[in-house]
């Protein structure tokens, strides 16, 4: 009767920890999950291999998710890090599963992780590797950069060469010289330019051997090859390398191309008529596969459009090439076309086509806004620091009465207006000057932007002012050694979550706790390596009343802490 009252009292508590489960929404994701997860494979006996398993909690709102894992039973497995630790709603963690063989033979053992998660509150992972000796002799390695071990040096014109490479290293998993020598191609149409004859490599060294193709007639070339002889482990002592190209015939005409025009023409746009001119620049190439002079010329054109440089006659070598300036500067209004030709000795059945030249001219009346700089990098910044860049508004109106009027819309955080933004009214030729700092108080990567918007009477009403910036936690903040002696949360107070960021010398384990105001303990984090620099842990107050908590960081040996307000308003 005991019994029978024992086993349904178990039963009603199993009931009550399922239900209270979904109430707070915990559900738990594994990746692999168990019966996806691989085996450790063979390991050298001294050397070590790593699995990660993710652990993530799907849950959006409600419910952190407490893991513990017992086992491994063996030695040769371990887990990596804290076997207790608890993952907020919406993140995902990380858990590392060792393999470190100190015997030869397989090893199997288990490892159980318990949650708090209604469907998934115990995950078995089984665990299999198997130690292995140390290799007698060394390991080689040979990468061609394609398939297998071949060498492909595609089409080649009869008397021009092309080079290609491919690398041997010594991938021995313990300390063992390569020793060996590589046997040279048995044709002249292929060559060893450098890295061929006797080797000798350490453990992780490598050697590049450059072969060269220069075929003499026009054929596929299939038959040769390059030999690997090595101390390696049989069969690859003996490592053939398959070499193989195809000589064609050289055209009979010189080639030509055609570089800066788009669409098939010259397209200037449009020009104000009496300002500046517009510029275009076009470069003809010979592209000959084999010693052909190309001679032609460059045509004339009509005003509105000219040519600054590079017209007339011209003669170039295989592989030269003549750039042509042209321009297009208008002194009324109306689309504009015209033709340039162009002559050259290439195949006479495919002549080169002419290109269009396309120009619009157009009078501005009224305000007219330039912004210069559009764009304002600010580079690398160091945590810290606050530097400081400038663009400048100018009104280019017609007449003394056109006013330029408008407002700069200021970028977010880290960028910042200091002076220049709001409102602005501009006389003819009056300018203004936008300066903008940048302030991050994390790294990373941002970039934003500075609107202007403006009565300019062109397309220039509304001009964006691209901003960038990455900044760096080096360089600003000065590292004591190899722990931090710099740590923020933002935000602080905050309203649900918050970031803790500390500054590292040097890669270190890391794990944060936090307390209350009585004491209690009601975070902790997984141990994990952080690299160095200015790193971060997020930690989620979810379901805590408002007050004051205590973030205590442990780096390495060292522990800081740092004091955050969490304000429900």
């Amino acid at each position: 009767m005991n019994t029978l009252r024992y086993l349904l009292l178990s039963f009603l508590f199993f009931i009550i920890f399922v239900a209270q489960s979904y109430g707070q929404g915990i559900t738990v994701t594994f990746s692999p999950q168990p019966r996806f997860f691989q085996g450790f494979g063979n390991v050298t006996v001294g050397k070590t291999k790593d699995q990660i398993i993710t652990i993530k909690n799907s849950a959006t709102s409600a419910g952190t998710v407490t893991c513990s894992i017992t086992g491994p039973a063996t030695t040769s497995y371990k887990i990596i890090g804290s076997t207790s630790f608890s993952v907020a709603p919406g993140v995902t963690d990380t858990l590392t599963v060792r393999f470190q063989p100190t015997t030869l033979g397989l090893f199997r053992d288990t490892i159980n992780i318990d949650t708090n998660a209604a469907l998934t509150n115990t995950v078995r992972y089984a665990l299999s590797g198997t130690g292995v000796a140390p290799d007698t002799n060394p390991k080689i390695s040979v990468t061609t950069g394609g398939f297998g071990t071949f060498v492909s040096f595609g089409n080649v014109t009869v008397g021009k060469n092309t080079q290609k490479t491919f690398t041997i290293k010594n991938v021995s998993d313990t300390i063992r010289t390569l020793t060996g020598t590589i046997t040279p191609p048995s044709t002249s149409r292929y060559s060893l330019i450098s890295g061929g004859g006797p080797f000798s490599l350490d453990t992780g060294m490598s050697v590049t051997v450059t072969l060269e193709f220069k075929p003499d007639t026009v054929a596929q070339f299939l038959t040769d090859s390059v030999f690997v002889n090595s101390n390696a482990s049989s069969p690859n002592n003996r490592i053939k390398v398959t070499l193989f190209g195809t000589g064609l015939k050289p055209t009979p005409f010189p080639r030509m191309t055609i570089g800066g025009v788009f669409g098939g023409a010259i397209n200037f746009r449009t020009d104000t008529v009496g300002k500046s001119p517009r510029t275009a620049t076009m470069t003809i190439t010979n592209t000959s596969d084999s010693a052909r002079t190309l001679t032609g010329s460059v045509g004339s054109v009509n005003p509105p459009f000219s040519i600054l440089s590079g017209g007339g006659a011209f003669s170039l070598d295989s592989g030269k090439a003549v750039t042509v300036q042209l321009q297009f500067q208008t002194l009324a209004v109306g689309t504009f076309n015209d033709t340039l030709r162009i002559t050259a000795n290439t195949d006479s059945t495919t002549p080169p086509a002419p290109i269009p030249l396309v120009g619009v001219g157009f009078a501005i009346t009224g305000a007219h806004i330039t912004v210069q700089p559009a764009f304002l990098n600010f580079g690398t910044v160091n945590l810290g620091t606050s530097p400081t860049l400038a663009t400048m508004i100018k009104n280019h109106g017609e007449t003394i009465t056109d006013t330029l009027t408008g407002t700069v819309i200021a970028p977010s955080l880290p960028f910042s207006i200091t002076s220049g933004g709001g409102s602005f009214a501009l006389q003819q030729m009056d300018s203004l000057r936008i300066s903008v700092q940048c302030s991050a108080t994390k790294t990373g990567s941002y970039n934003d932007s500075i609107i202007i918007n403006s009565n300019s009477n062109d397309n220039a009403k509304h001009v964006i002012i691209k901003l960038t910036a990455i900044v760096s936690g080096t360089g600003g903040v000065k590292v004591d050694g190899p722990a931090t002696n710099f740590i923020t949360a933002v935000p602080n107070p905050f309203t649900g979550k918050t970031a803790i960021s500390f500054l590292l010398g040097e890669a270190l384990p890391v794990s944060m706790r936090v307390f209350d105001i009585t004491g209690k303990q009601v975070y902790r984090s997984i141990e994990n390596i952080y690299p160095a620099g200015v790193q971060q842990i997020e930690w989620n107050a979810h379901g805590l009343t408002e007050g004051t908590y205590l973030c205590v960081l442990n780096i390495g040996n060292k522990t800081q802490s740092i004091r955050v307000i969490l304000s429900k308003q």
